[in-house]
């Protein structure tokens, strides 16, 4: 799971963009996790998880060519509800909270970019 839940860079020389450019441009499937179920409780209690579609956007290539180096960006839409923290679960990781963030007022829209290590991929 990339990013199942919502409870959720930089180019420096042409080189760097190239990679990026091979890369299959397919949106990765969100799919159902038997290990996001077992661990969603110890990652964010018993919040609910709201659908945000529509309001934020998290997007991945469906196969990067280095599942070392695996870009993300996720973004905010105008008028949506601020973001005040963000954690990135990556379920099939050995650690699966990837990073969380706090976003303060001068954040908003966010518009975020990444790149993540995914194991299973």
């Amino acid at each position: 799971m990339l990013f199942r839940s919502l409870a959720v860079a930089g180019f420096v020389a042409i080189l760097a963009t190239l990679p990026a450019l091979a890369q299959d441009k397919r949106a990765a499937p969100l799919e159902p996790s038997e290990r996001w179920d077992i661990m969603r409780g110890d990652i964010v209690g018993d919040a609910q998880i709201l659908d945000g579609a529509g309001l934020y956007a998290l997007d991945s290539p469906f196969r990067a060519n280095d599942a070392a180096t695996v870009p993300l960006h996720f973004t905010q839409a105008e008028g949506a509800p601020d973001v005040a923290r963000l954690t990135l679960v990556i379920d099939e990781n050995p650690a699966p909270v990837a990073a969380e963030f706090e976003f303060g007022p001068a954040m908003q829209p966010i518009d975020l970019e990444l790149r993540v290590r995914i194991d299973a991929y």
